[in-house]
């Protein structure tokens, strides 16, 4: 995973915003002092809501 600065992300959080929904790849946000934090896109975040609501197919199911 990729990481930027806090600094980084708030100068450039537009592009940053746009390669993350592109890529489908999630960015780390450091921060010196505190614990950061990862950004990605919307669509990520629904599956990861989906399969923890139970929403996912079984592996075995799948294979």
């Amino acid at each position: 995973m990729h990481a930027v600065s806090y600094a980084e992300a708030r100068r450039n959080l537009e592009a940053m915003i746009d390669k993350v929904v592109a890529d489908r790849a999630p960015l780390a946000i450091t921060r010196d002092r505190a614990e950061g934090a990862v950004l990605i896109s919307a669509s990520e975040w629904a599956e990861i809501e989906r399969i923890c609501a139970g929403g996912a197919r079984p592996v075995a199911k799948i294979l």
